[in-house]
Formats: C-alpha cells, sequence, structure tokens
C-alpha cells in the first residue's frame, strides 16, 4: 500500500509538473554549480534501485570542468528522470552509464542503458504524454518492458530541456539498449519575459479583479 501511495504521489507531482510547464509557470533559477557533484548525487540517490537489480551504474564526468551556470534543480530533475527510465528498463545484471562533457559552450549530459531498447516506430512518440512504446524485442520476451506508469518522465524531461534553452535526442536499437543525450548551454541567461507573457499576465489580473468585483456585487 505504502509503494502504490508512493507511486501515486510521483505521477501526480509529475501531472502537476506538466500541468505548470503548459501554463508556463515553471520558474528558471540559473546559478552556478559543480556538475561532477550533481551526477554524484543523482547516481547515489539510484543506487538502492541499481543493487536491487544488481545492475552496473557507472559516472564519467570529463576532470576539471568549470562550474556550468544552469538550473541545477531542472537538471535533478532531468537525471532523475532519465535514471529512473534507464533502470526500469534495463534487465538483471545489465549496464548503465552516465556522460557528462563540455562542448564548445554546451553541457552535454547523456545516459545509456544495454536494456531492451526502443523500436523505431516508438522513438517518434517516446517524448509524448502519457505515451509508452512496447519495447520488446518479442512479445512476451523476458526483457519486455513489464511496468506500468504514467508516461509522464520522459515528456517532462522534453519540456525541461526547451524551458533550459536546450534539446533531448534519443538512439536506441530493439535488444541493443538506449542512449539518451541531452544538450543544454553551459551558461543559461535568466530569461526575460516577452510582451506576451506581460500581456497574459496584466490580463489574467484584469479577469481576476472583474471576478471579484462580480462576486462581491453577488
Amino acid at each position: 500500500a505504502n509503494y502504490n501511495s508512493a507511486k501515486q504521489t510521483v505521477v501526480s507531482g509529475r501531472s502537476a509538473d506538466m500541468a505548470k510547464m503548459e501554463a508556463g509557470q515553471m520558474e528558471v533559477k540559473p546559478a552556478e554549480f559543480n556538475i561532477a557533484l550533481t551526477v554524484a548525487a543523482q547516481a547515489d540517490m539510484a543506487k538502492p534501485l541499481v543493487d536491487r537489480k544488481n545492475i552496473e551504474l557507472e559516472t564519467a564526468v570529463e576532470p576539471n570542468l568549470p562550474p556550468v551556470k544552469q538550473d541545477e534543480s531542472r537538471i535533478q530533475q532531468i537525471l532523475n528522470n532519465l535514471l529512473s527510465n534507464a533502470v526500469k528498463f534495463t534487465p538483471e545484471g545489465g549496464r548503465i552509464k552516465v556522460s557528462v562533457k563540455k562542448v564548445n559552450t554546451y553541457l552535454l549530459l547523456t545516459v545509456s542503458d544495454t536494456g531492451v531498447g526502443i523500436s523505431e516506430e516508438d522513438q517518434q512518440i517516446v517524448f509524448e504524454k502519457f505515451r509508452q512504446g512496447k519495447n520488446s524485442a518479442t512479445e512476451g520476451d523476458m526483457m519486455k518492458r513489464e511496468h506500468s506508469g504514467s508516461g509522464l518522465g520522459l515528456s517532462i524531461v522534453k519540456e525541461i530541456c526547451k524551458m533550459l534553452d536546450g534539446e533531448i535526442t534519443l538512439e536506441s536499437q530493439l535488444g541493443a539498449g538506449s542512449t539518451f543525450t541531452v544538450r543544454l548551454p553551459w551558461c543559461l541567461e535568466p530569461k526575460r519575459r516577452t510582451n506576451s507573457e506581460m500581456f497574459n499576465e496584466i490580463r489574467q489580473f484584469a479577469q481576476n479583479r472583474v471576478a471579484r468585483r462580480n462576486t462581491n456585487n453577488g
């Protein structure tokens, strides 16, 4: 019961995150931090899940990197979702690798696994909300993705990458694992609000005032 309620909480949290993103209410707060420490902390958090399935988790962060100026909490979310995804779909005794390097002015973060892989057809839809592919070489295969979930994890990662002026790409082959690559600016500039965003806020404020006035008059 506790497991199910915890799972429900995660699903609810992800749904709330997606709703905020779609409404443009997710804040981005860039600040300097050490990406190696962030990766190490997320790997530690994944350790109990990894150990349970006897999966080897390796991290490879380019040495002597300067501080990255990004939204650390959002990058933690990206890593958390990608690692959860990799653990979920990698069979016992498999391997997961998290790599980080700086390429020109970009941060490249890669999570690869030796899991069941994703068919070409499903690669088109894997980042959509509430969609999870079959992702197994054969139906009933022991490596079949035998889970149930909201299917929001990867769509949230995609939206967060967009918010951070970046992108996520996927390379995968059935039966041969998957590699997710996140590419983000090394230095994210604070977002300036656009005129349309300000207009929407002003319009919302006006609508709220009218609604309050009508309520008071009623």
